[in-house]
């Protein structure tokens, strides 16, 4: 039983090689955000330290089976340049080091590096749905759940494509629907984060597959004389939408992506947790059976 684990991550020591960026260490069984309060990390030829947050009484020594890190999207072209990558347990085992890496985490490298020399217990099977392929499972699904009466917004329909893009810390969804308020056409731009979980079966409860929605961000494109028409209802419109949509959104996806994705031949009862990457969803299954976790998921493990 691993109790304790430091990560020690060094970054490269060239002008621009380090991150603003959030930064997650994946090792197999768990996901963990690297940050510390007040500290400014991965500055160019600096070394980092962090003690992960394992759960109580600590992890399996056969989940650690991948060493792997990967970011958020840039706010630097430059990207992230990593040199050294070390991780010790609590006996002060190395269980990996590697020094003089060239890795380099951008938009070409899919913003992650795995270590292809680690030699952990075999990996679980895993199942890997791309962007497009999520596009086409949420699609439908979202378009459903935004399709019909919102409130005062009435026979509302998507405007355009889904845009999606999948990161470390959530799937973002954009999209448009146009909507009758008063007899005018009204365009709403709805984009928001949706953090795909599973919920373990527990006593006579199945598993089950459930999205979090969060940072569901409403911009009404309202014509200027139709605001100042209705002095102010506009405003109180944007609220109704704001408390109805995430409610709609949720239970539709909830349900309706998870039977999708059982009619691709993935087991909902079989599967440990979704690890997201940049560009797909990585779905971990048959492992051990485990209590049910803290959420949202991605962000911390449990």
């Amino acid at each position: 039983m691993i109790t304790s684990l430091v990560a020690t991550i060094q970054t490269a020591s060239r002008p621009q090689a380090g991150t603003d960026d959030r930064v997650w260490l994946d090792v197999g069984g768990a996901m963990f955000e690297l940050r510390k309060s007040g500290t400014n990390v991965f500055e160019p030829g600096q070394a980092d330290a962090f003690v992960l947050p394992l759960p109580a009484p600590g992890i399996p020594a056969s989940d650690v089976w991948r060493v792997l890190l990967c970011k958020s999207p840039d706010r630097d072209a430059a990207g992230w340049s990593v040199s050294g990558v070390t991780l010790v347990d609590q006996a002060g085992k190395v269980l990996y080091a590697r020094a003089g890496l060239e890795a380099h985490l951008d938009a070409s490298t899919g913003r992650q590096w795995i270590a292809p020399d680690f030699t952990g217990v075999k990996a679980p099977s895993t199942f890997t749905i791309g962007a497009e392929a999520l596009r086409t499972l949420l699609e439908p699904e979202l378009h459903a759940g935004i399709h019909g009466d919102m409130g005062p917004l009435e026979n509302t329909r998507p405007k355009g494509a889904l845009a999606l893009t999948c990161e470390c810390d959530g799937l973002r969804i954009q999209q448009v629907v146009r909507g009758r308020l008063a007899a005018t056409d009204i365009d709403v731009a709805v984009s928001a984060g949706l953090v795909p979980f599973v919920v373990h079966a527990t006593g006579n409860n199945p598993a089950r597959l459930e999205i979090a929605i969060r940072g569901l961000h409403i911009d009404i494109r309202i014509p200027t004389w139709m605001h100042i028409l209705t002095m102010g209802v506009t405003g109180l419109v944007e609220v109704a939408l704001e408390k109805s949509l995430p409610g709609k959104l949720r239970a539709t996806l909830a349900s309706q992506l998870g039977t999708r994705l059982g009619e691709l031949g993935l087991d909902v009862q079989h599967v440990d947790r979704l690890a997201l990457r940049p560009g797909a969803v990585e779905v971990i299954m048959e492992r051990q059976p485990r209590p049910e976790r803290v959420r949202p998921f991605p962000l911390r493990w449990p």
